[in-house]
């Protein structure tokens, strides 16, 4: 995918559900860091649309009640 231009997001979102396809019990998952040595933070609306649509469609989503 990388040799042929298409976008890290793209890439690394594939590689996981490649990962998760072959070990069937497991989450996989890629962080980012900058270059000061922060990684990246995404959203819990991003994380639900990953789980949903791409990782985990059987995956629920609850808050838990506090």
């Amino acid at each position: 995918m990388i040799a042929r231009g298409a976008p890290l997001a793209e890439t690394t979102r594939q590689l996981c559900v490649e990962a998760e396809r072959l070990l069937p019990d497991t989450v996989s998952s890629v962080l980012t860091v900058d270059a000061a040595g922060h990684h990246g933070r995404i959203t819990e609306a991003e994380m639900r649309e990953i789980l949903e649509t791409a990782v985990r469609p059987a995956v629920s989503w609850s808050r838990p009640e506090t």
